[in-house]
């Protein structure tokens, strides 16, 4: 199981009375490690080198589990204590069978060149890492080369998970068909792959009308693989002079189980190259309309491999002129607007907001019989050496030339 519990892996034999070979028994036989010591000291105890090939095998009956039992591996001061006569015993009486002596056993035996008794090594083949972790347990693990069969049960989380279908949708976005060659002609088809895996796809040319030459009939099938959300480029080539001047055909896709997917229909034009995009129907260069878009029907683009409506026209409701005239009556309506607020200011508020750019108006410099001020209205009107009247304080053309 990974840290995050989302999976789990469980293997299990398919016969749980295997007949495979194993010189080992679970039940019957224990296994001794030695215990671990600071990494300086490792020199100072050899059984600590040879690392898990060199791990104990041994009987139950040759293990005191308690201790109290004389030459068994594990004995403790109680089986010395328990012994008849102790004090007559010789030294070392009560030591015997021990695994330092078992181990230096094996190890005198591999130095004569032959198999010994109880190293790991002799009931199997040991890996480089034997050593294997599942969660917080550990285990060792032996090499087997014999015919072996299990069952691997897989739990998955999958709460936010989808299925993934392989070859069950795609979209003849583009065609792009090239008829100027008299002799050949080329079919382009733009194919978007809008799954979520990789996928095969076929490309067939097929219902032309009116008439087809021969070679038309034959490899018109191209497969190619795509990549999920990707786009490829089909070309079909056709063989032959078209025997009418407009052939309409159709493009069809489909999977490798050749399941149509998607298909469109378009037209091929003699000496022409013709367009079909996106949600628009084939349109020629040299056609009535030129290369205009004139939108399919719902039921056309989703055959096309389109989901969804089609996309909002657009094109203006009003023709060119339309549009310049429209934009001169603006035009003038917001100048006349102008106007209207710069009158109303000078006749309101600010009179020389009012005044300003007239005197381009009117034929300048010209008398006033009087000052139109009301501060200076009974006073007498001065004149500049330009005949513009002035202010009689300051001598500026700042007076009002007009009422």
């Amino acid at each position: 199981m990974d840290e995050t519990p989302t999976y789990s892996f469980t293997y299990m034999p398919t016969d749980e009375k295997s007949d495979m070979d194993c010189n080992l028994d679970y039940k019957n036989q224990k296994l001794l490690i030695p215990d671990s010591v600071q990494k300086e000291n490792e020199e100072l105890n050899p059984q600590l080198q040879g690392g898990p090939k060199e791990y104990l095998i041994l009987k139950d009956n040759m293990v005191a589990n308690s201790g109290g039992e004389c030459n068994k591996a594990g004995v403790n001061y109680e089986a010395f204590s328990r012994q008849p006569n102790r004090c007559d015993k010789p030294r070392g009486s009560c030591l015997k069978n021990q695994p330092n002596e078992l181990w230096r056993h094996d190890i005198e035996a591999r130095l004569r060149g032959k198999k010994g008794q109880y190293f790991l090594e002799n009931f199997g083949t040991v890996p480089d890492d034997p050593i294997k972790k599942n969660g917080q347990e550990e285990y060792i693990s032996l090499e087997y080369s014999g015919e072996y069969t299990s069952v691997v049960e897989i739990e998955v989380k999958a709460d936010d998970n989808n299925l993934v279908e392989v070859g069950t949708c795609g979209r003849i976005t583009e065609v792009h068909v090239d008829a100027t060659n008299p002799l050949t002609t080329h079919v382009y088809a733009i194919v978007t792959n809008t799954g979520l895996a990789s996928s095969g796809f076929y490309v067939h040319l097929r219902d032309c009308f009116p008439d087809t030459p021969p070679g038309w009939n034959n490899d018109t099938w191209i497969y190619k693989k795509i990549a999920p959300q990707h786009i490829k480029e089909f070309c079909i080539s056709l063989k032959g002079e078209m025997p009418s001047d407009i052939i309409a055909c159709s493009v069809e896709l489909m999977n490798e189980q050749r399941e149509i997917l998607a298909k469109r229909r378009i037209d091929i034009k003699k000496r022409r190259w013709c367009f079909c995009m996106w949600h628009c129907l084939c349109a020629c260069v040299g056609g009535a309309d030129g290369l205009q878009c004139h939108p399919m029907t719902t039921e056309e683009y989703h055959e096309t491999g389109f989901v969804g409506s089609l996309p909002d026209e657009s094109q203006s409701r009003f023709s060119t002129f339309t549009l310049i005239i429209l934009f001169l009556l603006s035009l003038l309506l917001t100048l006349l607007l102008l106007g209207l607020i710069k009158g109303i200011l000078g006749l309101c508020c600010f009179p020389y907001v009012g005044m300003w750019g007239l005197d381009s108006l009117v034929k300048l410099p010209r008398q006033i019989p009087h000052y139109y001020e009301t501060e200076l209205h009974d006073r007498i009107v001065i004149y500049d050496c330009g005949g513009y009247p002035v202010h009689p304080d300051t001598k500026l053309r700042t007076v009002r030339l007009i009422s």
